[in-house]
């Protein structure tokens, strides 16, 4: 009888399960989620939201019946898609799930760019190798005759005199820290020194490693795995990546909070010992 009970309730509890799913993910639900948060159903704010929001956000309005092609007019950009937007900003994530989702990487603007121009010309090789693999033409050319080859070169051309001045201002910072410590190196404590470098390496190598099995994911090159699977699965983790973001600042944040810890360990520890 035991047996017979569990046989009936569990399919049950499956269908049940089931049904509550597929209420949470109904179009009606996600335009009263939408509606509470005080966002419009509208196509420039899914276009527009492509740029800055999270994949959650931007999936209510497809399960809302958004077209993940519909094209608005947002931010000085006319005629564009969400796909656009999210190329053009590098966000690398959501350009794969919207593509998932169906939006079309050969969609046009009515001057004729696409979400590979948009990408190479603002500079997001992420976002351009990904679009690529999914069929995007390099050689497809706007109305002015451009393609998404020739906007990457004039992105790069572009970047030449900030990288002039980049290099200068690193070799002023270089030459102002090495003066700084021929006159203040002897304030140093050595011992905290290394231990904070030793922090900041540790952290640094974590996100090289993960980074480094991104790539050759990407490259399809890691034997016996799914090396698509796995690529995706370590975006998150990538410099571009939301977690990669954090792994960013903990390297900064991490050896800074050492370093403050020990200096009241140790300013605690002398004014104990003058009492």
């Amino acid at each position: 009888m035991r047996r017979t009970a569990l046989g009936v309730r569990l399919p049950g509890v499956l269908l049940l399960l089931t049904a509550i799913a597929a209420c949470s993910r109904s179009p009606e639900t996600a335009r009263r989620k939408l509606a509470s948060d005080g966002i419009a159903l509208t196509p420039a704010e899914f276009v527009r939201r492509a740029g800055t929001d999270s994949w959650p956000a931007l999936d209510l309005f497809l399960v809302a019946g958004m077209d993940p092609n519909i094209k608005a007019d947002v931010e000085r950009l006319e005629n564009v898609t969400a796909l656009m937007v999210a190329s053009r900003a590098g966000r690398e994530e959501i350009v794969r799930r919207l593509r998932e989702s169906g939006a079309d990487v050969s969609a046009q603007t009515r001057q004729g760019e696409t979400a590979l121009m948009y990408a190479a010309s603002a500079g997001r090789p992420a976002v351009v190798r990904y679009l690529l693999r999914m069929g995007a033409d390099v050689n497809q050319a706007n109305r002015r005759g451009e393609t998404a080859l020739l906007l990457s070169t004039l992105f790069l051309q572009q970047g030449d005199r900030d990288l002039l001045v980049g290099g200068l201002l690193g070799v002023a910072g270089a030459a102002l820290l090495a003066w700084a410590w021929m006159r203040y190196g002897r304030r140093i404590n050595l011992a905290r020194f290394f231990q904070v470098t030793a922090i900041f390496l540790l952290v640094f190598t974590l996100q090289l490693v993960i980074y480094t099995f991104h790539e050759f994911f990407e490259a399809g090159v890691v034997p016996l795995l799914d090396n698509e699977f796995w690529h995706a699965a370590t975006e998150p983790y990538g410099p571009e990546g939301v977690y990669g973001e954090w792994l960013t600042y903990l390297m900064v944040l991490i050896p800074a909070g050492w370093l403050a810890f020990v200096w009241f360990k140790d300013r605690n520890a002398q004014l104990s010992a003058a009492h």
